[in-house]
């Protein structure tokens, strides 16, 4: 009886430790996860990966690699120290050889680009995950979204990205409208925490908020959004300071933009 009621039992789903400090990427990412049939652990940053990474067990940890507090190769280094075996694959919006091989030795086990999407993360994981694992976790088809009716003609070409951006995810529409407003809502604070930062020449955290926000804007196909943030960041990287406030003002110029889209 106990025999039989084992051959019964499924098998449980793999656990993945999911590290990145941008809500909007985590969130999006995590759903597609769940989607494909894992369990997800959550953590924000470095260190929280480490006290995760040891408390837990997880089968494959995607890590992001800039993140405040410790970074993703820095967090990594610590758990293959503490000799952690679990694959751990590199998230980075850019994925550079010198990048690459600076995550490999630190040693993880590959490089994803940002924002990844569902076929890309199934290979991936396909590939790493041990292979006894790998079968628990169920595919996932793409649903079909909604027509939505916007007015402008950017804002039909955005909700048309929209509508890709579910089907490359793998999850339905109205979830990706629900992020997409959490992004507006946490952008919105960045911004103001931005501006203080620009006013007293803290590049550094002028660097962060614009990384977080090019980050989010990317995974949402807010193209003109990401790409201003990135100028900013790229500004507070080369300590530009007198162009701090011009990158500001045409980031915000097009977060507005995008606001009228929705």
């Amino acid at each position: 009886m106990t025999r039989e009621r084992r051959q019964h039992n499924p098998k449980p789903a793999p656990t993945v430790l999911l590290v990145d400090d941008d809500p909007t990427s985590r969130t999006l990412t995590s759903g597609l996860l769940q989607g494909m049939g894992y369990r997800v652990y959550q953590a924000t940053d470095g260190d929280e990966a480490v006290q995760i990474g040891a408390s837990q067990t997880c089968d494959i940890i995607l890590m992001d690699l800039q993140m405040p507090r410790l970074g993703g190769i820095e967090a990594t280094g610590i758990l293959r120290a503490s000799g952690l075996p679990t694959p751990i694959l590199a998230l980075s919006a850019t994925v550079d050889p010198m990048i690459r091989r600076s995550c490999l030795e630190a040693g993880m086990n590959d490089c994803l680009r940002k924002p990844v999407l569902l076929e890309e993360l199934r290979k991936a994981l396909s590939q790493h995950l041990q292979p006894h694992r790998q079968d628990a976790a169920s595919p996932m088809t793409a649903p079909s979204p909604a027509a939505t009716g916007p007015e402008s003609a950017d804002a039909l070409a955005y909700h048309h990205s929209l509508t890709i951006l579910a089907k490359d995810f793998g999850i339905p529409r109205s979830q990706i409208m629900t992020v997409l407003q959490m992004f507006f809502q946490e952008t919105s604070r960045r911004l103001e925490m931005l501006e203080d930062a620009v006013g007293a020449n803290d590049a550094g955290s002028a660097r962060e908020l614009a990384h977080t926000i090019k980050g989010g804007a990317s995974y949402l196909r807010l193209a003109q959004v990401a790409r201003r943030a990135a100028s900013l960041e790229d500004a507070a990287k080369g300590g530009r300071h007198q162009s701090l406030h011009t990158e500001l003002a045409r980031l915000r110029a097009a977060f507005q933009e995008a606001l009228t889209w929705i």
